[in-house]
């Protein structure tokens, strides 16, 4: 009787498997750091583009990101100063409201017209605004948008990131 004899290699897996735990772990690394997995698989140039990319993509949002909140500063400092506003308690469908309206009574007396249902600001000093002009207000305006442009670009940043990962994990 011929008994069969199996070579014991230093662990439990033959080639096959040992591949696929590295392709499979390559793929988790290249989710959590873009250029991991090809590192470790030895795809140096790929590695240093998808690296490359995640920096960029990082750095982009970091700048936006930072963008957008001197720009909330600016235009919060510039309703204060030229609409007179009290920035206690204030959200910012408040500070949306400022940029179509000269004043609270504006608001309060066209809001009655189109639509009686709708919230409307109380006759509370607190609540007071009144820009100097309208192209005071249109100045605000422009401000507010570029704090928003500044936004939806560091969103976009997120997004290249993300798209970096799915990117690296399908290559």
């Amino acid at each position: 009787m011929a008994s069969a004899t199996r070579t014991v290699r230093g662990d439990e897996f033959d080639e096959g498997d040992r591949d696929k735990v590295n392709v499979t772990r390559a793929v988790g690394l290249s989710i959590l750091l873009p250029g991991a997995g090809h590192l470790m698989m030895g795809s140096r140039g790929r590695a240093g583009v998808l690296f490359g990319s995640e920096a960029i993509a990082w750095t982009a949002f970091g700048y936006f990101k930072t963008v957008q909140h001197q720009k909330e500063d600016d235009f919060e400092i510039y309703a204060r100063s030229h609409a007179g506003i009290d920035p206690t308690g204030k959200d910012d469908e408040f500070y949306r409201t400022l940029t179509f309206y000269l004043s609270r009574e504006q608001f309060n007396d066209e809001g009655r017209l189109i639509d009686p249902e709708r919230q409307y600001y109380p006759d509370d000093p607190q609540w007071d605004w009144q820009w100097e002009s309208e192209a005071a207000m249109g100045r605000y305006r422009t401000m507010r948008n570029q704090s928003n442009e500044a936004e939806s670009r560091a969103k976009l940043s997120l997004g290249a990131a993300l798209l970096n990962r799915l990117a690296a994990a399908a290559d």
